[in-house]
């Protein structure tokens, strides 16, 4: 079955309010969960919000590498670059609530000590 982009919008709220719910977990989301400012709020009423942040060349080069011909919807067109550059500008506010991770040639064990270094800096406060 089918599901309209409303329902799958209303779905992503419902996973959001009841992970928030929950103590003492890492939950990733997509880029554009947090850009909806009620499941930003229940994320962040229980826990600590941060957003891994990567460059557009980054992101590009990880692109072609992993989705090689099966790019996703809001990154079609004729130029990949230009529109990752477009998407990160329109979402640079968004993001920018949020206290940035850097990722860029980073392995994804650095990438986590430094959430839990920040977490610990969090707790204490």
């Amino acid at each position: 079955m089918e599901r309209s982009e409303v329902a799958f919008r209303k779905l992503k709220h419902d996973v959001a309010v009841e992970f928030a719910k929950r103590a003492q977990h890492v939950i990733a989301t997509g880029g554009r969960m947090l850009l909806d400012p009620s499941k930003a709020r229940a994320l962040q009423a229980t826990g600590q919000t941060f957003c891994l942040t990567v460059s557009a060349e980054e992101i590009v080069g990880r692109l072609r590498t992993d989705l090689r011909d099966h790019l996703r919807p809001l990154l079609a067109g004729d130029d990949l670059s230009v529109q990752v550059e477009q998407l990160l500008s329109k979402r640079a506010a968004g993001y920018g609530q949020f206290e940035q991770v850097p990722t860029d040639g980073r392995e994804p064990d650095d990438i986590a000590a430094d959430v839990i270094r920040r977490l610990g800096r969090w707790s204490m406060s």
